[in-house]
């Protein structure tokens, strides 16, 4: 048989599988769950880059950066705990459920509902051919009755591969942590959702709204740019932030809502504000600044092409010496915004 993809920062690894009951079963729970938060802020990266406006890649980072992953993907390991409790908790999971994942990336949500629900079922959509087979892979250790069922394909896919199962199939709970971020229709996936939730059952969601995101002029000086050229960028910013076309960013909570409600969804929101540690890394300001956005995994456009469409090329160089000058090595509190959703 071919060796299964697992990327390497998950090579080695050990995930969870059930053990004996008692205190150690207890502890050896609890390594796992810190690992699995951990790990996947490791692979993710402090910003993950479908989830930003600029671009964060994943933690391939020049030697200089690894002491300070190593001191940051703890913290950001507990605010992912944080994050997958609330998220589990408000879904009410039953040892007899049958669970959905709806964005499996790296599992952090899917290996928890494999735990809370040993007599009912999971499966976990994995958006990438390399994202399932890391999970199918990291599955292999569960005996073949516990192991999710791991679909690949978008979330518009997901009504055809759950039919090749069981056309009538229901969930008791969906989960998600950032499904429908960037969801270009988000009254649709809506109405798509409610289609496969039994009666009863509960949606529990954690999504970023990039249009409340950080922006970069609070982190510079900009004393040092022609006031002409500061209005422009400034203009800029906030006209990215905003683009009407760009599914990322074209909502918020109200939109959220309105889409859930109109698609006969009860719901229950509330936001936060987060802070993560960032080093502005000279490969971070590279991707940036790229002639290209071939370094962005999502393929979207970086910072330099987002500018293009409102700064001339001299002006653009301005803005890209003054972040290099003052940005460069420093650690930043990058902010963002998570909306929780819950609905019947």
């Amino acid at each position: 048989m071919a060796q299964q993809y697992l990327p390497p920062a998950l090579q080695g690894k050990v995930f969870y599988r059930p053990s004996d009951q008692g205190y150690e079963a207890r502890i050896a729970e609890q390594v796992a769950r810190r690992r699995e938060a951990q790990l996947t802020a490791m692979v993710e990266g402090t910003a993950p880059a479908p989830l930003e406006i600029l671009t964060f890649a994943g933690p391939q980072l020049e030697p200089a950066a690894e002491r300070w992953l190593q001191r940051t993907i703890s913290g950001e390991g507990e605010r992912l705990a944080r994050l997958r409790e609330r998220v589990t908790a408000a879904a009410q999971l039953q040892r007899h459920h049958v669970v959905l994942d709806l964005h499996a990336a790296g599992g952090l949500l899917t290996w928890e509902a494999v735990r809370r629900v040993p007599e009912g079922g999971v499966f976990a959509l994995a958006r990438s051919p390399q994202d399932a087979e890391a999970l199918t892979q990291m599955a292999a250790d569960l005996p073949p009755l516990r192991r999710p069922i791991v679909l690949c394909g978008s979330l518009d896919e997901l009504p055809a591969l759950l039919a090749r199962h069981d056309p009538n199939l229901r969930f008791d709970a969906i989960l998600g942590r950032n499904a429908l971020t960037a969801h270009p229709d988000k009254a649709a996936a809506a109405r798509l959702l409610a289609g496969l939730l039994a009666p009863g059952g509960c949606l529990s969601l954690a999504e970023a709204v990039p249009r409340h995101a950080q922006r970069l002029s609070p982190l510079l000086d900009l004393a040092e740019l022609p006031a002409d050229l500061r209005d422009a960028f400034l203009a800029a910013e906030e006209a990215i932030y905003h683009d009407p076309d760009d599914p990322l960013v074209n909502w918020d909570a109200a939109d959220l809502t309105a889409a859930f409600k109109a698609a006969g969804w009860t719901v229950t929101l509330s936001e936060e504000e987060e802070r993560t540690e960032v080093l502005i890394t000279a490969a971070l300001l590279d991707r940036w600044f790229a002639a290209t956005s071939a370094a962005r995994r999502d393929g979207r456009p970086n910072l330099a092409q987002r500018l293009a469409a409102f700064l001339t090329p001299e002006e653009r160089s301005w803005i890209e010496a003054l972040c290099r000058r003052q940005l460069l090595g420093r650690q930043v509190a990058w902010q963002s915004r998570v909306l929780y959703l819950v609905g019947r």
